[in-house]
């Protein structure tokens, strides 16, 4: 009997991907591949002036390269999008990719946006589309508000909260590029949205805990109504909305096809530690951790 593997030959291209780029060009270049993988995004911006690049960048940028691609011939889109997508909180149930979505800020509704034009844009060709909502992104390099937390703790200042018991699901970087290549080669991802995370699940407080335990700081958790926490943010403590705002996301449709997180979250919290201490020069002491 003889045995085929499919070895996928995977290119990965930075490119500045807006409204404006010239995918003719590029492609006259390179080789037309099967599968496109969609990573590129301008996350929240402070600046409400700035909104606009959400709408340049996440979704015009999406609709561009989607279209051409459909044109020469790619077989699978793939798209990174985001869980908030279906809201800022989950308040007690799970997202679903089958929910109705609630984009509340400019960031989400430019996912939003681009998730709707990429089903339209291979439905009207053949073309198929894979989507991936994802919650915060965390590793080696991170950034956004899982960086404005380490940082914080690394700081030792008291963090407020509303509800410790909060579930925040996550994603370890790993967990994310293993789903991906998973979905490149599985069927059942056709024309699908998915939902994805870490197999563990974790309240805000263990979370916050364990990255202080690996960092050897020492944290406190100070209780606050609401109307404290969103006063917080004038004290320059970044991640209070991230801390405000339950997460828990319902990944049973990517387990259906055959996925399985390879990687626990405390190797992810390891691993962007390790990376923390080295580019920001906090002070590490040896320890032994058994997760």
């Amino acid at each position: 009997m003889v045995i085929k593997f499919i070895v996928p030959v995977v290119k990965y291209t930075n490119v500045e991907i807006d409204n404006k780029t010239n995918w003719e060009s590029f492609f006259k270049n390179n080789r037309v591949p099967d599968v496109i993988i969609h990573l590129q995004q301008i996350n929240e911006i402070k600046d409400k002036k700035d909104n606009l690049l959400f709408k340049k960048i996440n979704r015009d940028g999406v609709i561009n390269l989607a279209s051409y691609a459909s044109k020469i011939g790619v077989k699978q889109f793939i798209l990174l999008s985001s869980s908030k997508v279906n809201g800022e909180s989950s308040e007690g149930k799970k997202f679903s990719p089958l929910d109705t979505p609630h984009p509340k800020t400019a960031f989400a509704v430019s996912k939003w946006e681009a998730e709707e034009a990429l089903k339209k844009i291979c439905l009207d060709s053949k073309m198929s589309y894979t989507i991936l909502r994802t919650p915060s992104i965390y590793g080696a390099n991170a950034d956004g508000i899982i960086l404005s937390l380490l940082k914080e703790i690394a700081k030792e200042i008291k963090i407020p909260y509303v509800n410790e018991n909060n579930i925040r699901n996550l994603i370890y970087v790993r967990n994310l590029t293993a789903s991906i290549r998973f979905l490149m080669l599985n069927n059942k991802s056709e024309n699908k949205v998915f939902m994805v995370k870490d197999a563990e699940s974790f309240r805000l407080n263990e979370i916050i805990y364990r990255l202080a335990e690996l960092m050897d700081k020492k944290v406190r958790l100070v209780k606050v109504p609401l109307k404290g926490l969103k006063l917080a943010s004038y004290m320059n403590l970044s991640s209070h909305s991230w801390i405000q705002n339950q997460m828990e996301i319902d990944d049973n449709d990517i387990l259906k096809t055959g996925f399985k997180a390879p990687y626990p979250t405390f190797i992810g919290f390891s691993e962007m530690i390790e990376w923390f201490l080295v580019n920001h020069k906090q002070e590490k002491k040896r320890r032994f951790f058994i997760g």
